[in-house]
């Protein structure tokens, strides 16, 4: 374990980028990525009437190709293509139904959100990517810009979606950027969320309840002086039940770091790999442990806690007066913040 000054975040950065592209990681690759084509059998959202505009409302023909895909099943067809055009406006909420199938949409355009996207079970929101790749870089995804009154962007509520190359912001007023409730089996990769500077309590990343959530590549940065997180992870209060088996790989943070909300079920497994987190304002960890079964099994691997601001702050910070947090493993991970792990005591800790 190191601490870094900030005249070695830059050679420690590289490293980073370095070591990624040693792993042959997905964050960065020298050679273009090729766009993917579409079939002829996808449903068309132009054929439901979307315009693609950036002015007409086009949710409800949205939805229509929605629904022509889940008829369609798995014959091929459960694909809605959102062919070149100058932008899809969502004006109204779109709700996707829980399908029967998975379906897939696949976005060849931006979006516009002036309306939050719901969505209820099995779907993959995919943004096409082409040309060079870079590390920690937006460039070549889907954009979906999010209109000033809307939040959040994007609403979980079903097991088994993904999202992939979304770039979505910016977020404003209060509004929070991905909300999943209560869900399973959540998958985000290469998903960025912007906060506008002036959106002081959005989360760009908010978790509640559920299991199984795999967070790879892109990343979650809240507003330079927000008093919130880059990502919250809560249990589910209502129910007091668990929330668990969470991995974070090869993703940015911010300003702010990860909190995590338990107070009469518990959180536990949780997985944070090859993180890097730059301009800390806060601990990487944040943990409020204040009753249940508490917070245990966290593993931090390859986290980089890099060009802290004063006052510098720890990487962990435990808030438990009654010790109900355990079982803390940090490896291989940097810091040049005030030390690894602070606040009240901890129950199993490792620093390898």
């Amino acid at each position: 374990m190191a601490n870094l000054s900030r005249t070695n975040v830059f050679r420690v950065i590289g490293a980073l980028l370095l070591s990624l592209l040693a792993l042959r990681l997905p964050l960065g690759s020298l050679a273009p990525a090729q766009a993917l084509q579409p079939y002829s059998y996808w449903v068309n959202v132009s054929d439901s009437g979307a315009k693609g505009d950036g002015v007409t409302d086009d949710s409800a023909a949205i939805l229509r190709a929605v629904r022509r895909a889940i008829e369609r099943g798995r014959n091929g067809g459960n694909v809605v293509y959102f062919p070149p055009s100058h932008c899809y406006n969502i004006a109204s909420p779109l709700e996707l139904p829980d399908p029967p199938v998975r379906v897939m949409l696949f976005f060849d355009s931006c979006l516009t959100l002036n309306a939050t996207v719901t969505i209820h079970g099995m779907y993959n929101l995919h943004g096409n990517s082409s040309g060079p790749k870079a590390a920690f870089s937006m460039d070549n995804l889907a954009s979906l810009g999010v209109g000033d009154k809307v939040g959040p962007a994007i609403r979980i509520q079903g097991g088994g979606t993904r999202l992939e190359n979304l770039a979505i912001g910016y977020m404003h007023g209060s509004a929070d950027g991905i909300v999943i409730d209560h869900s399973a089996r959540v998958t985000l990769k290469n998903v960025w969320v912007q906060m506008d500077q002036n959106n002081k309590a959005g989360i760009p990343l908010k978790i509640t309840g559920g299991f199984g959530y795999e967070i790879e590549d892109g990343g979650y940065s809240a507003a330079w002086d927000a008093k919130g997180a880059s990502i919250q992870i809560n249990e589910d209060a209502v129910a007091c039940n668990w929330m668990g088996i969470f991995r974070l790989r090869h993703a940015f943070l911010s300003s702010h770091g990860i909190v995590i909300n338990e107070r009469c079920g518990g959180v536990n497994s949780l997985s944070f790999e090859d993180v890097l987190y730059e301009n800390a304002r806060d601990p990487f960890l944040t943990i409020f442990a204040l009753g249940g079964s508490g917070v245990w099994g966290m593993d931090l691997r390859g986290v980089n806690f890099a060009d802290s601001q004063t006052p510098a702050p720890p990487m962990i910070y435990v808030h438990s007066p009654i010790h109900r947090v355990r079982g803390i493993s940090v490896v291989n991970s940097v810091t040049d913040g005030s030390k690894i792990l602070d606040g009240d005591p901890v129950t199993g800790v490792n620093v390898w």
